[in-house]
């Protein structure tokens, strides 16, 4: 009986501010070691968004591909801190979600005074599958634009209390920050503003001394890439267009389709909340309770303006579906749907002073920080007992063994089928890797050019050329589009290596590579 109080104690104690930090440093610090036990040095295995973030890291630009540059340019510096690798991939990515939860009770804490109101509110995120789970196992551009609006959020919050140009400057900063992290930011902030004007209880706190430089700071640092967006508008586009699925079903299953990512984002967190506190949120007693506390309790603007740009939110997503788009990823609604947990903050204050919801609140969210942890560090190896093989088995430690024994230098540039085996063996030997990954708009002549342009790099620089594939994302034209890029005779076959993955019963089939290594061209000697 005696370890009931202790656990409802422990639970309690959950609630002070400098344990849940702790908690949280511990939690993320245990991901980045069960992330880098999962791929040593030895064999650098990586998931897809890892693999894109150690490509595009090789250089600074002012754009990649599909993606705003942010990410890749905070990745770049991070490699720069600790060299690239694994270490360097999850540091730097826990840090970003760990900072998702400061910065939410931050918020909280700058409208709410009680400090577990906060502590309430910054949980909710780890009931939040696109951002906890779905980062574990490999998203980046999504944690980083998330981190962004909550911190947009933040700075607006303190702007609406006390303005001061300084605040609006910051806004400026994290605006610009935001739109070069992920393009959904720019609905995010959208509807934040429009909600917040369309008060006009804020309205003169919004447009007070100063406004001018947040929209101005914001410009100016967008500026270049959208000056790149406009040289590489197929480039920069394409691949969203074709994600957002434009046309291609009906409004009601698109609109479906948005429903189910909105509850892919809440739906976990909204079930927590009913367990936890049950009857407590419609109580009006309770709702009440703390209402002689004005100190305590939230600014009677707050659930107004939450609610509101959560409104705009939708209506915006649901144009988009008129409009045609029919593909909605609950990791596109994240940062949209992020603040949400505010609201619940501004309507049911008093729900911190719920004991027992309380105690079930932290235990879920205990629990769930546990299973995160265990899926989390155990993936590989259910992938190999289920023996379906995840990116995370590749062997790529035997796979360099095999290509240095074929006579790969180690250090020539190399060109693979897809951004993860490009990637490993980057990570693996240290030399320059590209993929020649076309979209599906994309064929063969793609390929080829990719090919003779990477050739080209290489013999400009002195060097051989490896062109290796995996035939897991092997194309069928992939091999005669890279034979004819590099002028390699068609009737000459790529060597061949089928070696065990890891983690995996003896019984699982071996994983397949073929490969070509184009030696250096060896230079004529002068004559006399």
């Amino acid at each position: 009986m005696s370890a009931l109080p202790r656990l409802r104690r422990a639970l309690h104690g959950i609630f002070d501010a400098r344990v849940a930090l702790l908690a949280l440093l511990a939690t993320a610090a245990l991901h980045v070691v069960l992330r880098v036990g999962i791929s040593p040095p030895s064999n650098p295995a990586l998931k897809w968004d890892e693999a894109e973030q150690v490509l595009w890291s090789q250089h600074l630009a002012w754009g990649y591909g599909a993606q705003p540059p942010l990410y890749t340019w905070l990745q770049w510096v991070v490699n720069a801190l600790l060299g690239p690798g694994v270490l360097a991939l999850s540091l730097f990515k826990h840090t970003l979600l760990a900072a998702c939860f400061v910065l939410l009770h931050a918020a909280a804490r700058c409208v709410a005074a009680p400090p577990r109101n906060a502590w309430l509110a910054a949980a909710a995120l780890m009931f939040m599958p696109p951002l906890t789970w779905y980062s574990v196992r490999d998203q980046t551009h999504t944690v980083l634009v998330t981190v962004l609006v909550i911190a947009a959020w933040l700075l607006l919050l303190r702007s609406l209390r006390r303005p001061h140009p300084w605040l609006f400057a910051a806004q400026g900063v994290v605006w610009g920050l935001a739109l070069l992290a992920k393009y959904n930011a720019a609905l995010a902030l959208a509807a934040m503003l429009a909600a917040a004007l369309s008060l006009p209880t804020l309205r003169r706190a919004l447009l007070a001394r100063g406004w001018p430089l947040a929209p101005l700071i914001a410009a100016l640092m967008l500026a270049p890439h959208l000056i790149w967006m406009a040289q590489h508008w197929t480039l920069a586009s394409g691949t969203t267009l074709d994600r957002m699925a434009i046309g291609r079903h009906s409004t009601l299953r698109a609109v479906l389709d948005l429903g189910a990512g909105a509850l892919a984002v809440l739906g976990l967190w909204a079930l927590v909340v009913l367990f936890s506190f049950g009857r407590a949120l419609w109580q009006r007693q309770l709702a009440k309770a703390n209402d002689d506390d004005e100190e305590g309790a939230p600014p009677a603007w707050l659930l107004p303006l939450v609610l509101r740009a959560l409104l705009l939110t939708a209506l915006a997503l649901l144009a988009m579906t008129l409009a045609g788009v029919s593909a909605f990823k609950g990791r596109w609604l994240l940062p949209l749907l992020a603040p949400a947990p505010l609201a619940l903050l501004a309507a049911r204050p008093a729900l911190a002073q719920h004991a027992r919801g309380c105690r079930r609140y932290a235990a879920c969210t205990l629990a769930m920080a546990a299973a995160l942890l265990i899926l989390g560090g155990g993936r590989a190896h259910m992938s190999g007992v289920r023996g379906k093989l995840d990116s995370l088995n590749q062997p790529v430690a035997q796979l360099g063994t095999a290509l240095s024994a074929a006579g790969y230098d180690g250090s020539a540039p190399i060109a693979a089928t897809d951004p993860v085996l490009a990637a490993a063996l980057r990570l693996h030997f240290g030399a320059p890797a590209a993929a020649c990954w076309p979209r599906e708009s994309q064929g063969s002549a793609f390929l080829a050019r990719c090919a003779a342009a990477q050739l080209a790099r290489a013999r400009a620089a002195g060097q051989g050329l490896l062109l290796i594939s995996r035939q897991q994302r092997l194309r069928p034209d992939w091999w005669p589009a890279m034979q004819a890029g590099t002028a390699l005779p068609l009737w000459q076959q790529p060597h061949s290596v089928q070696l065990p993955a890891r983690r995996t019963r003896a019984a699982a089939p071996p994983v397949h590579f073929q490969f070509f290594w184009l030696p250096p061209q060896r230079r004529s000697a002068p004559t006399p």
